[in-house]
């Protein structure tokens, strides 16, 4: 879920690296904002946000307590982590926290990013209020959908 990116726009973003996350769904709030397109005449529910304020350096866009939610399909080849179970996985990562479970029956496990940046360390039992926070933010960002069944990704 950390993958570099970079945007270049000589002569009107200077350059600067930042550790700030921000996600694909952010892209065309942003491009619209940068045009000058008018963000009222955009849903009303829709995810992103416009990036502007970092790129301009103005700092953070308020990423520390907005949460990033995740859903992807495990039913791949390699499985990532080896296990035999298959199915949709889902995470939410807010601040230094990460939220995560790889199957629908799984317990979650959290990590504190902060300190352990390659999620080795289960913090769940410390801290079952967090999970409970970040466990009821998948719960209402998750949308059933025809077009990605729950039951699709489980079949090889």
């Amino acid at each position: 879920m950390r993958t570099p990116s970079w945007i270049r726009w000589p002569g009107t973003l200077e350059p600067r690296t930042t550790d700030e996350p921000w996600a694909f769904w952010d892209a065309l709030p942003t491009f619209a904002d940068l045009a000058g397109a008018d963000a009222s005449l955009f849903p009303a529910d829709i995810d992103g946000v416009s990036i502007v304020p970092l790129l301009e350096g103005a700092g953070a866009y308020n990423a520390t307590e907005r949460p990033f939610y995740f859903e992807f399909c495990t039913n791949i080849a390699p499985w990532v982590g080896g296990r035999d179970r298959k199915g949709w996985t889902h995470a939410v990562r807010q601040g230094r926290w990460k939220l995560v479970s790889f199957t629908q029956d799984m317990p979650y496990k959290l990590f504190d990013l902060e300190d352990d940046l390659s999620e080795e360390n289960d913090l769940a039992d410390k801290h079952p209020e967090i999970v409970s926070r970040l466990a009821a933010v998948a719960k209402e960002q998750h949308t059933d959908s025809p077009l990605f069944p729950k039951d699709d990704c489980i079949e090889s």
